[in-house]
């Protein structure tokens, strides 16, 4: 079924960023960090979560392709989950937020006998990571578009990340990235502090 997409208010409206209807704003059912929005698909496990992060910098990652493996790792945490990247990190044109660099991957996690999560053997988690970094606000935007796969809820046959192949569910969340980096757009640039000049903060 496709998804009907309508555009969204984040960060108190500083940014907006189309997403389907059927995701909604989880502050709504428990408490998110401030720096967090979350939102959940009412109509399966896949969930969009957008940080605003201080940007990383050396030693942490002297490159963006760095950067973004460690916000990737980062957001694994304590888990003890395997962390797999499948393909090339990928740099994107960085659309209505100017001329900064922006930069995709996908990559999952699986569970291991020392994991702490409640996963599975077969439960997986893909995950399409976007990174937006801003050099002048030295802040970096973390976006992710997270597809739980559950025993029983996907067929094993229908993923072969290794040969392209991503299955229904990834193939959805695939979708949704791409219309979240084609909208999303920054309506206040004082979010992040500093200069008030808008041109400025763009460049």
């Amino acid at each position: 079924m496709p998804f009907e997409f309508h555009t969204i208010p984040l960060f108190g409206g500083a940014i907006t960023v189309d997403l389907p209807k059927t995701f909604l704003d989880s502050s709504n059912i428990r408490q998110i960090p401030d720096h967090q929005e979350v939102y959940l698909d009412l109509n399966g496990l896949t969930n969009v979560i957008f940080e605003i992060n201080e940007r990383v910098t050396p030693p942490d990652a002297s490159t963006d392709e760095e950067a973004i493996r460690y916000h990737l790792h980062d957001i694994a945490g304590e888990t003890g989950d395997v962390i797999e990247v499948w393909g090339d990190v990928e740099k994107r044109d960085g659309g209505k937020v100017g001329p900064h660099p922006v930069l995709t991957l996908l990559a999952t996690a699986s569970a291991t006998p020392h994991s702490t999560t409640k996963l599975s053997p077969q439960d997986f988690t893909p995950t399409f990571l976007t990174l937006i970094r801003l050099e002048k606000q030295e802040t970096d935007i973390v976006l992710a578009v997270n597809v739980p796969h559950a025993k029983g809820e996907y067929e094993m046959e229908d993923i072969d990340l290794a040969n392209g192949k991503l299955g229904p569910l990834v193939e959805a969340a695939k979708e949704v990235k791409e219309r979240i980096l084609a909208s999303f757009e920054v309506k206040d640039w004082g979010l992040f502090g500093g200069c008030e000049d808008e041109q400025d903060m763009k460049e």
